[in-house]
């Protein structure tokens, strides 16, 4: 088991993340919703107040799985029903927009809710989408310019695709291994093409996680074992006694899971700003260097961090055609009207006018880049 800071591990893996090399997982352990309540801990907040029965007959060693140890019909169909309002209700936290606009291959999400999804769609950001449900077809398709996002445990909007008694989460798992059942195309064709898996959330040293990272590892089309890169953050490592158990070569990071997502966003970003006929890090897709260039920019208005949108801007300037002259003006502007207020020559009405004044400047710069053409 390999430990790495996460300096030394952005500067040698940069590349393969902008070139589109990992997958990133998501377990039943991670994610906070826009209260910052983790969603694990938000589910158990609703049942405690409108099924505190249902609660009570949780199984609680299937980490966020919500799992009835009665089998009955009429319970699992309430539990069923209430997973899926209280699921469909979270709003995502801050950290899900730092994770769709980062370039993984694919995002495959370990529960039901729908927190990437809204966040992808919310921010129109193309991609496609591929929950469990036991009644729609595989598909055959799968385009390389826009991340997949797989809800492995269920669709909340599908309540039968829900995990809710021992005898769903078996029949998913002997599913999940048989030689015989295959996944569907589409995660077939992104796990084939990944080297190295990013686990977020997880638990590892939990019984079945060897079994899913064995059924990950294997390629389906020749029956044998593949060369995967398992990437984990100190507030989930797997035990030593237990690694030999998980067929795979782990990196463990002296970083948490969301320090790993905000600095890996921060790399990406400079990158994507470089200039370059060949794009950052050999990159040859120039529709995508912009997109993720733009994207941080439209963040950095967002947080009023006008100084550091107009930093970026101005890198990439000669590449996309923007006009210096504009962005010097109104750096100017903004150090000005900053050094005013502080020195409280102007209060907070005309200082608020000016800055207004400042931010849609800079996004009417945001929607030309959006509008032109990657390359002319």
């Amino acid at each position: 088991m390999d430990t790495k800071s996460i300096s030394v591990f952005i500067k040698q893996h940069t590349k393969n993340i902008l070139e589109k090399k990992f997958i990133l997982f998501l377990g039943p352990h991670f994610g906070t919703t826009r209260e910052g309540i983790p969603a694990g801990d938000s589910v158990r907040n609703y049942l405690s107040e409108n099924a505190p029965d249902l609660l009570k007959d949780i199984d609680n060693d299937f980490d966020n799985l919500f799992i009835l140890k009665n089998p009955d019909p009429g319970r699992s169909l309430d539990l069923r029903w209430h997973l899926s309002e209280h699921y469909q209700s979270l709003e995502p936290g801050e950290i899900y927009e730092t994770i769709v606009r980062l370039p993984f291959r694919a995002i495959i999400s370990c529960t039901p809710d729908l927190m990437l999804k809204k966040t992808f769609d919310n921010l129109k950001i193309p991609h496609e989408f591929h929950p469990k449900d036991p009644n729609a077809p595989a598909s055959n398709t799968s385009s390389d310019d826009v991340t997949h996002l797989f809800n492995l445990f269920g669709d909340a909007r599908n309540q039968d695709s829900l995990i809710v008694t021992y005898e769903d989460f078996f029949k998913f798992f002997v599913s999940l291994l048989s030689d015989n059942m295959q996944m569907p195309v589409s995660l077939q064709f992104v796990l084939q093409e990944a080297k190295f898996f990013m686990l977020l959330g997880f638990d590892l040293d939990k019984w079945y996680m060897p079994l899913i990272i064995r059924k990950l590892n294997k390629d389906d089309r020749t029956n044998t074992k593949k060369e995967h890169y398992s990437i984990l953050t100190q507030d989930a490592p797997v035990k030593p006694e237990n690694e030999h158990k998980l067929s795979t070569t782990f990196i463990v990071l002296q970083a948490d899971s969301e320090m790993l997502i905000k600095e890996l966003d921060k790399s990406v970003s400079e990158h994507s700003a470089q200039p370059g006929p060949a794009g950052p890090a050999g990159i040859q897709d120039a529709g995508e260097i912009k997109r993720l260039m733009v994207d941080q920019v439209e963040k950095h208005i967002r947080n009023d961090e006008l100084k550091e949108a107009i930093s970026l801007l101005l890198q990439a300037a000669d590449r996309w055609g923007i006009d210096k002259g504009e962005l010097i003006v109104q750096e100017g502007n903004l150090a000005g009207v900053e050094r005013e207020f502080n020195l409280g020559k102007i209060d907070f009405d005309p200082y608020s006018r000016q800055m207004a004044l400042i931010r849609s400047s800079l996004s009417n710069i945001v929607k030309y880049l959006r509008n032109r053409p990657a390359q002319e």
